[in-house]
């Protein structure tokens, strides 16, 4: 009976046959003519000596990766072949003479159909594996190390995928009685479930103005609803791990469906053929899947677009008519039929209003949850404003990657993962900053379906400074609930210092709290741009430093910040971080991008700090004084008109030279070329400094670099960000709001309007 099958679907085996062999053999023959030809050879023997090694190693890095499970080309050709396949095969479902001649069969019927479900699985397994062999013998003669075991690992899940998606269009075409109703029903399954994911995610992610969404969860469903997406989610993992538990989940949903599809054919009356759908039970709950989606996508698009909820109505009407009669005029084939069943139409449209007005209207009043004190056992909190560098560099994490460990990748954790880590017990604190945001959403909400024309001054003041906070509440219960408001922080400021000054907060937020003297290796600090390495002259001495960095962090207030700007940063090198810099160093890697994280700020109040770094060769603020400053440049660039924008017309300079008046700007100036970020001093955007500094002609020669000559091409990366003029290093800064000299001030006509609307503070 397979012969007999094999004959009349030649057409399927040759097609797959050449698909395959085309992406092994031909392929794998290609890049051995490339890789081995003398010319690339010769080229390579310049760079690497033993070319022919070279290039063995990388037609089978070629073949291993082009093999493995990650390969998302391998991925896509299995899904369109498990289609294929199962429409080829199970076709003659969908014409009556064909089912008639089949059953008349001197053959069980159950017999016939796994003939046929076997053959469709094989017409794709045999040839994949043996061209992938072909093309592994290939290589093997020519001298390439093939892992065998890898190899064939990967292609047992892989095919293990291609049985559950292969089950999944069975199913599908067991269920129609036309091959397009069948294709179009293969799509649904797979792509209903990641459609429905997004559909909901954007939907909660327009109304609930204080929804937190990092993704994982959207991911979870889009991956667990679709084989399509679980496939696509084993390729993604195989990254980092063979997914072997994921392809064992694969095998178990696939023979769930074989079950499935034993019991569909038993059911499916002969009839069926050529009608759009098997079973007539089937035919509303297909319908309802379809339709109640296409009214709420048409609902959010015309709303999104318009911002009025009657354009939304409309968008919800046309969803739900047009994907009714489509729907009515497949399952009838008949135009006249297209609303032949108007109490499901109706049906559909009450449940899509039902979940319109679910979102639209709150209804779960999920914008206004404000859990009780006797209900929240603690909470964390980030807020971007409240601390700048908290995410992109006090809690990035550097990995090694790429071959032989070429260079470090950088990963920065979520921000609700910061949130998720810090556990203030000061909940009523934590209540107020909800409760500003809670006021904000409502205000804003009110607005937002008043048409595109609201603007953002409808519902807030100029002077405000508005920011998103993330609130973490960790309930009694064990669950953590997350709130992320868009909010006046100005209003809230009062109960962001009282955060900021925390022990919990600043526990978590700066993670050079929990280093101890043993774990670091070294000690670097930044000023302008410039780093430069401190020298102990014992571990004690460097531990000293650690300790009272981190007893003068934990001592600084949001007042403080308010009042003075970081004057340099530090960074306490870790034995971890010491050792990736080591192997990047032996390996020629780039380990540049350590000079741009994990630096801490000092600020000016942090006295025994600045005297140990002093006393150990740093002289803090010594790079930009009145002595090393030639001259410093002044650009105004420009006022402001009614309207709110900028009139350039008005840009002015102003060259200094004065020792006295550079003297008098440098103390009121902070630098824009500080490794972290701080806000909280309000600063003056519209007034830019640029401090000229004359490169010495001559370095002498105990300048060079030493055994620390990470930090010297530090300082060569740093200067890409220091604009360069002839003779001069030039050094952008930014005058302190509050200290704006006199002079400055009348020299451009700064009134008080113009200050606060040039001022760039955090909250």
């Amino acid at each position: 009976m397979m012969r007999e099958n094999t004959k009349q679907r030649l057409w399927t085996i040759a097609v797959i046959f050449l698909l395959f062999f085309f992406l092994f053999p031909i392929r794998t023959a290609l890049s051995v003519n490339s890789w081995l030809s003398p010319e690339v050879l010769s080229m390579y023997a310049k760079a690497e000596g033993d070319a022919l090694i070279l290039a063995r190693e990388q037609l089978a890095e070629q073949f291993i990766s082009f093999c493995s499970v990650e390969n998302g080309g391998i991925v896509f050709l299995m899904m369109a072949l498990s289609i294929l396949c199962a429409l080829s095969g199970f076709s003659w479902l969908h014409s009556k003479k064909k089912v008639d001649f089949f059953h008349s069969l001197p053959i069980r019927r159950e017999l016939l159909f796994f003939v046929m479900l076997a053959d469709g699985f094989l017409y794709t397994a045999v040839p994949y594996l043996i061209n992938m062999a072909a093309a592994g013998v290939l290589l093997t003669v020519k001298g390439v190390w093939i892992p065998w075991g890898t190899i064939l690992s990967d292609y047992l899940i892989h095919m293990t995928f291609y049985f559950l998606l292969y089950m999944t269009a069975v199913t599908a075409v067991l269920m129609t009685g036309n091959i397009i109703i069948s294709f179009l029903g293969v799509l649904v399954f797979f792509l209903w479930g990641p459609g429905m994911t997004f559909l909901c995610g954007a939907y909660v992610d327009y109304f609930f103005q204080t929804c937190y969404n990092d993704g994982k969860i959207m991911l979870w469903w889009a991956t667990h609803s679709s084989p399509a997406g679980w496939y696509v989610r084993a390729a993604e993992q195989a990254a980092n791990e063979m997914p072997v538990s994921m392809a064992l989940w694969a095998l178990a949903a696939g023979l769930a469906l074989l079950a499935l599809s034993v019991f569909l054919y038993r059911k499916r009356p002969s009839e069926a053929a050529g009608r759009a759908m098997a079973f007539g039970v089937s035919q509303p709950v297909i319908k309802f899947l379809i339709t109640i989606p296409s009214a709420l996508l048409g609902y959010l698009v015309f709303l999104s677009v318009t911002g009025r909820d009657g354009w939304g109505v409309f968008g919800l009407l046309c969803g739900l008519l047009l994907s009714n009669c489509v729907i009515e005029v497949i399952y009838e084939f008949d135009f006249k039929r297209l609303f032949a069943h108007k109490w499901q139409m109706a049906a559909c449209a009450v449940i899509s209003i039902a979940v319109t007005a679910f979102f639209r209207f709150d209804l779960c009043g999920y914008d206004s949850y404000l859990p009780s004190g006797a209900s929240a056992e603690a909470a964390g909190i980030w807020s971007h404003n409240l601390e700048a560098n908290a995410r992109d560099s006090y809690h990035a994490r550097p990995v090694l990657k790429g071959t032989e460990n070429a260079y470090v990748a950088w990963l920065t954790p979520e921000s609700g993962e910061i949130a998720r880590q810090m556990r203030i017990a000061d909940v009523e604190t934590i209540r107020g900053i909800a409760g500003q945001g809670i006021q904000d959403v409502s205000k804003r909400r009110s607005l937002m379906f008043r048409g595109r024309g609201y603007q953002g001054e409808d519902y807030r003041n100029e002077s405000d400074i508005w920011g998103h906070v993330l609130i973490a509440w960790h309930l009694k219960s064990g669950r953590t609930v997350y709130r992320n408001y868009y909010m006046n922080l100005t209003a809230a400021a009062s109960y962001l210092d009282a955060v900021y000054d925390m022990e919990e907060y600043k526990e978590t937020t700066y993670p050079v709290l929990q280093y101890q003297p043993e774990e670091i290796a070294g000690v670097n600090y930044q000023e302008n741009g410039d780093a430069s390495h401190v020298t102990f002259p014992s571990q004690e001495a460097r531990g000293q430093l650690l300790l009272t960095y981190q007893k003068e962090l934990k001592a600084l207030t949001a007042q403080t910040r308010r009042s003075e700007s970081p004057v340099g940063a530090i960074q306490f090198k870790t034995q971890e971080m010491q050792t990736i810099i080591d192997v990047l160093r032996t390996g020629g890697g780039n380990y540049l991008s350590f000079n741009n994280k994990l630096y801490f700020p000092i600020y000016p109040s942090f006295t025994e700090t600045i005297a140990l770094l002093e006393k150990y060769g740093i002289k803090v603020g010594s790079t930009l004084t009145a002595d090393t400053v030639e001259k410093i440049v002044l650009e105004f660039s420009g006022g402001y008109r009614k309207d709110g924008k900028k009139n350039d017309s008005l840009t002015k300079t102003e060259t200094i030279t004065d020792k006295e008046t550079i003297r008098e700007i440098l103390e009121s100036a902070v630098s824009r070329e500080m490794v972290t970020d701080d806000s909280m001093n309000a600063l003056y955007n519209d007034v830019s400094i640029r401090a000229f500094v004359r490169i010495p002609s001559e370095v002498p020669a105990d300048e060079g670099p030493d055994e620390w000559d990470e930090l010297w091409e530090a300082e060569q990366e740093a200067a890409q960000y220091v604009e360069s003029s002839g003779e001069y290093e030039v050094y952008s800064l930014l005058f302190d709001l509050d200290r704006i000299p006199d002079f400055v001030a009348k020299r451009f006509e700064l009134t008080d309007e113009m200050l606060e609307m040039g001022a760039w503070r955090a909250y």
